[in-house]
């Protein structure tokens, strides 16, 4: 989920507020249905998704991405407020959206299909608990230039742990000179510094004081993807 250009923007949730106004007072927890015929699986109860903290499952299922979205909006047909919509759907690239927000919660169905199965997302946020803290994206140092795609946070007891993925217009080689100089600069201890595929991808792994930084950078057609984890 976090290694494609795909965001769910707090655009979204924000079309969702606009629409139905009163209706947000925080309630229970609604049911959130799954897929029919399909395995879940949990991806992480504590997790922010570019800013949004939520709750993630992942479904597959030999159902078509037609019948899975049919299957929601039949569910989900009833207005939360008389006069509002159920749902809104939208689309990203790749998949297919369909959200509702009922009892100040906001459950996102996310549809994406590989070869025969049908797989994908379900999200549930607390609207109550989105906060306006700074991402760590924004922290994370990059070339001028470099567009944040995603960020994901997983809130583990023991450790924090953050996945940020970065696309800009540089070079492989530009971007590791960028990086190594930066993280060596800092203090960092170099524990891996190797290049791959002819030079088409480059791993670095980080460490200082107990944390760990985890960084790929990847060759594409409009020049680099970065993929760093960072564990504090």
């Amino acid at each position: 989920m976090i290694l494609r250009r795909e965001k769910l923007t707090v655009g979204l949730v924000t079309a969702l507020v606009l629409m139905l106004g009163n209706s947000l007072l925080l309630q229970a927890q609604p049911k959130f249905p799954e897929p029919p015929s399909s395995t879940v699986t949990w991806i992480g109860k504590d997790v922010v998704w570019n800013g949004i903290p939520m709750q993630v499952r992942k479904f597959t299922t030999s159902r078509s991405r037609q019948k899975i979205r049919d299957f929601y909006k039949k569910v989900w047909k009833r207005p939360v407020e008389k006069g509002k919509p159920g749902f809104i759907e939208d689309i990203i690239p790749d998949a297919w959206l369909i959200s509702r927000l009922e009892d100040g919660y906001l459950m996102t169905v996310q549809i994406k299909k590989s070869g025969l199965e049908t797989w994908g997302y379900l999200g549930l946020t607390n609207l109550d608990e989105m906060n306006d803290d700074p991402k760590q994206a924004n922290r994370f140092p990059k070339m001028s230039g470099s567009e944040i795609m995603n960020e994901v946070k997983h809130n583990d007891p023991y450790r924090k742990a953050t996945t940020v993925m970065l696309a800009n217009n540089y070079s492989v080689s530009s971007n590791v000179e960028f990086y190594r100089s930066h993280y060596r600069g800092a203090g960092w201890n170099v524990v891996m510094d190797q290049s791959g595929s002819g030079g088409s991808t480059h791993t670095f792994i980080m460490k200082k004081h107990g944390s760990e930084v985890s960084l790929t950078v990847v060759r594409t057609n409009l020049g680099s993807q970065i993929v760093a984890n960072i564990v504090e």
